[in-house]
């Protein structure tokens, strides 16, 4: 469901399960969670990717809301992959191949920086339309990352928006082809990982602490 692979240093995640979206049930986000702390462990860079046309459609719908137990549990690991997200002090990309909705719209916002595929793909915020309520992760994020001036669009209007749309509000850095998104991920992280990893994890450190400390304590 999630793969894992070491490129020149380069540690790649790769949700990996397309039946389902790259959806969250529990073993996948604590797959995630292993995944990820594999490649914090083995690498000098990390890039999360998922497949062709979907990078993650967020939290599964069939669990969401209607197993309350599971609900909360869900809720909790997102958040753990949130802070695991900003307390990695290396480079995290995400390679983002597609749709990326509700949690994975958040994953892209946990990411240093974000790559998305062009094309019909939807990407953005949409619990306010389906009557969910946002967690603090994912509010502190937002608030982080969506510029000032459409951050009450993503939340409030809880649209679904084009790649393009995606990069005016916060959400991408850069979008090219889809057949590029990986390697063009991966050569950026490659080229992160040729800075000082000192300095760049003092400086991603002092960036992130604040909205990760207050995810930890809403956790």
């Amino acid at each position: 469901m999630i793969d894992f692979e070491l490129n020149d240093g380069i540690g790649i995640v790769r949700m990996n399960n397309n039946s389902v979206k790259n959806s969250f049930d529990i073993e996948f986000a604590e797959l995630f969670i292993d995944k990820v702390e594999q490649a914090n462990q083995e690498s000098k860079a990390i890039v999360i990717s998922g497949v062709d046309t979907v990078f993650s459609a967020g939290y599964n719908v069939k669990i969401i809301g209607k197993d309350q137990k599971a609900t909360e549990k869900l809720v909790e690991l997102g958040g753990k992959i949130v802070v695991q997200l900003l307390d990695i002090r290396k480079p995290v990309v995400a390679a983002c191949t597609g749709h990326a909705i509700a949690l994975g719209a958040v994953i892209l916002l946990g990411c240093d920086f974000r790559i998305g595929a062009s094309g019909n793909f939807k990407i953005g915020l949409n619990e306010t339309q389906l009557g969910l309520a946002l967690p603090v992760f994912a509010t502190e994020l937002a608030k982080q990352r969506i510029p000032h001036q459409h951050i009450h669009d993503v939340i409030l209007g809880a649209g679904l928006h084009s790649p393009e749309q995606a990069q005016k509000f916060g959400f991408l850095d850069r979008v090219v082809d889809l057949d590029a998104v990986v390697s063009e991920s991966v050569a950026l992280a490659q080229k992160l990982a040729e800075y000082s990893a000192r300095t760049y994890a003092v400086h991603k450190k002092e960036l992130n602490h604040s909205y990760a400390d207050t995810v930890r304590a809403s956790l």
